[in-house]
């Protein structure tokens, strides 16, 4: 009988442990569960950011593209307004030589009068 008494309290001293090894799996599955969304969830914000990244780099290579764009533009313009300038002095300097080449032409006229008189 006492044999028998402990065989009772072994079977439900076993039956608590296997209970509680069952507990502690479940308690396992679900921190695994839990830690494997966080990993997931964690994995998912990172894809964000480096689509992020990814498209500030697109962003900031089309900035830059356009910034070099209006910057060799600008060369372009200075470059024509420099080739103006010079095309602008040089027609001087030739309408400054026309005018005094008609003006001694005026004297010569002028003078030719009087000493034809």
């Amino acid at each position: 009988e006492q044999q028998a008494e402990n065989d009772r309290e072994a079977l439900d001293e076993n039956k608590a442990l296997n209970q509680q090894v069952s507990k502690l799996r479940h308690v396992k599955a679900n921190k695994s569960v839990a830690y494997r969304k966080e990993i997931e969830a964690l994995q998912d914000r990172v894809l964000g950011m480096q689509v992020a990244l990814h498209e500030r780099t697109r962003a900031a290579q089309w900035a830059k593209e356009n910034l070099d764009r209006s910057m060799d533009q600008k060369a372009s313009v200075q470059y024509t307004v420099a080739e103006l300038r010079a095309a602008a002095v040089a027609a001087q300097k030739d309408l400054d030589t026309e005018t005094e080449r008609c003006d001694r032409a005026r004297q010569a006229l002028v003078d030719e009068k009087v000493l034809a008189k």
